[in-house]
């Protein structure tokens, strides 16, 4: 039977640089994968930003309310149309649009355009 050659170690090239391991993190930090990437679950679970008694991240609530904002702007589009309510269609359309921002928002990380949002329920309350 023949034997394997002898392995000439120097030839295979160096090893690769030990890796330092990660920064410890403390017994409660968990990290969570976003869609910004991993972050420590403190920033997520900060009683700062949650909102509806705590319930979810202030982001999630966004979300919720421009899904709630556009399924409405749905359901009262037909009305408008069916009754030829022509300024109704155009504000819905407007709505749908501020609607789709804070999702757009979200998504792309550009808190400017919650403003639309924002102007829209100021001008609601005062007017």
């Amino acid at each position: 039977m023949a034997s394997a050659p002898p392995v000439n170690h120097e030839e295979a090239g160096p090893l690769p640089p030990k890796q330092s391991p990660p920064p410890p993190l403390s017994d409660q930090t968990i990290l969570i994968t976003t869609s910004r990437g991993k972050l420590p679950s403190d920033s997520l679970l900060d009683a700062d930003y949650r909102c509806c008694c705590g319930t979810f991240h202030v982001e999630r609530g966004a979300y919720v309310i421009a899904v709630v904002g556009l399924v409405l702007c749905a359901l009262s589009l037909l009305p408008s149309v069916v009754f030829y309510s022509w300024s109704s269609v155009v504000s819905l359309a407007l709505s749908v649009l501020i609607y789709v921002g804070i999702i757009v928002a979200q998504k792309k990380q550009k808190p400017q355009w919650y403003l639309p949002y924002l102007i829209m329920n100021v001008s609601e309350r005062c007017g």
